[in-house]
This record gives C-alpha cells, structure tokens and sequence, in this order.
C-alpha cells in the first residue's frame, strides 16, 4: 500500500477492480468494490503512520475480487495535467481533488466511464507486454499514457477545448522554438526525455510536436532521441575513459535498461557495445616492449 509523496507530506495509491465483488475499508470509509470501480487513496504521512498502528487507516478487501494497486507520482501527474491544459499548473493544482482527500472514488459519468475502461485495458496490456517483452512498455512510453489518462479523469476541463492555439502562439513567437527544443534535447540526452515533458519545454501540442520532428527531420522525437543517443554511446565507446564500462555509457546515454540498450545498438550499428569498447581499448594500449 506504500505510495508516491508530495513534498513529503502525503501519499496516493491508485485502485481499480477487474473481477469479482468485495469491500474496501480505509480509515473511517467503507467502499464496494465491482468491476469498473477506480478509487483513490490518499493520506499524510504521519496519519498514515500513527494511524495504521491504531488500526484505524489501515486499507482491507474483504470479499473474491481482483484488483490493481499502483503508485500515483503527483509531480508527474501536475506536470501532465500543465502540459495538457496548454499553462502553468497554479490554477490547476486546485482543481486536482486527490490532493485533499482521504479516500475519492471517480465519477462515474460517460466519458469517465470510457477513459477508466481505457486505463484498464492499458494496464492489462501494459502487464502482458512485461510478460512477453520487457522492453516494449518502455519505448512505448506506456507509463506516459497512463498518467494522461488519469490527468483527464481527475481534470474533466482537460477533455475540453483551450482558450488560446497553443500552435499559433508558437508561430507568432517565430519558428525558432524547434531549434531550441533541439538544443536541449541534445544537452540532455542522459535525462529521461518523453514527449509530455518535450511538450512543456517548447508548448507544442503532441501531435504538432510530431509533425514538426517529421517536416524537419524524417521521423518521430522518439526516433530521432534514440538515434541521437546511440550516436553519443558510439562516441563514448570508441573513446573510453578509465573506469568506462558498456553499463556506465548506456546510463549517460540516457538508456535505463541495458538490454534495450544493448538490442537498439546493434540493430543500428550490427556489432555489440561490448565489441566495440574491448576493440577501442585494445587499439589505445601501448604497443608491448
């Protein structure tokens, strides 16, 4: 039940039911669980605490039922409802309940309904996808759907249209902001880089942030971030420093995961890092005697 904090003072836990009937109990709150239902917990840290050794917090299911836990990182989530909302998040933190609550469940209304069916599906496709190929949620960026998703149902005013063209601010700014958002890219590739964080920094929407990486460059961000990355890794492992390893390279080159590292280097380059470092290192060795 542990879950993400803010500012160290409150935790919040996701829940959502899959299968079966059963009952959740939570501090003073005592909640129906059937298929369908998302519920947010959420509590400081010090009531949890304190709390949870009275007996008084602590969550239970009583019941047959299925259902999902998962972290809810609030930072990540204000950054995504900002990003969405095409502003600042000052006026949108308000509007954020969970941030206030101790046990909220989300409403129930037609398109509440379709966005948690939506959430649902993807955290199944999500756990297949670990199961068959750990490296796909990732590239993906599947992690990024989801606080979207939730963003949406937590702030329905996100699901309706802005008061201003994000696209024609940008344009009467000058074109320039592409540039800088390449410089930045480019200075920051040993940080995690998705498209909802690229949509803050040059306030682009998504799918003109998209065109903009097609019209100018032949592909997608993603595509053009993971080509810039092995590009750097390549320089790295030809030019070693002491104490260089394929892990240390992958990790300043912005890759979490050395196997997708490992499979994206040699599908670009058809050789392996590892080959590559222990022939660089073998080629700057002095010659014996």
């Amino acid at each position: 039940m542990a879950a993400a904090t803010v500012d160290g003072q409150r935790q919040h836990t996701v829940l959502i039911g899959y299968d079966g009937k059963g009952r959740l109990g939570y501090g003073r709150h005592l909640w129906g669980l059937q298929p369908g239902d998302c519920l947010i917990l959420s509590a400081s840290n010090s009531a949890q605490n304190s709390e949870q050794k009275s007996g008084d917090r602590f969550a239970w299911i009583a019941g047959l039922c299925s259902v999902v836990f998962f972290r809810l990182d609030p930072q990540r989530l204000l950054q995504t409802v900002a990003v969405m909302g095409g502003g600042p998040t000052a006026s949108l933190h308000e509007k954020l309940p969970l941030f206030g609550c101790d046990c909220w469940p989300l409403p129930a209304d037609p398109t509440q309904i379709l966005l948690q069916g939506m959430l649902r599906e993807l955290i199944v496709k999500v756990d297949q996808l670990l199961d068959l190929n750990p490296i796909l949620p990732e590239r993906l960026q599947l992690d990024d759907q989801i606080y979207r998703l939730l963003a949406a149902m937590l702030v329905p005013e996100l699901c309706q249209e802005g008061p201003y063209n994000r696209l024609r601010q940008r344009e009467r700014q000058g074109r320039d902001a592409f540039d800088e958002l390449i410089d930045y890219i480019k200075a920051n590739l040993d940080h995690p880089l998705n498209l909802t964080l690229l949509e803050a920094r040059s306030h682009y929407s998504r799918r003109t942030l998209q065109y903009a990486f097609r019209e100018r460059l032949g592909c997608t961000a993603t595509q053009w971030i993971r080509g810039q990355r092995l590009d750097l890794a390549r320089q790295l492992l030809e030019h070693p420093r002491d104490g260089d390893s394929v892990a240390s390279i992958a990790m300043a080159s912005g890759y979490r995961s050395l196997s997708l590292f490992s499979v994206d280097f040699q599908q670009r380059f058809h050789l392996k890092p590892s080959d590559l470092l222990r022939e660089a290192r073998a080629s700057s060795r002095p010659p014996a005697g």
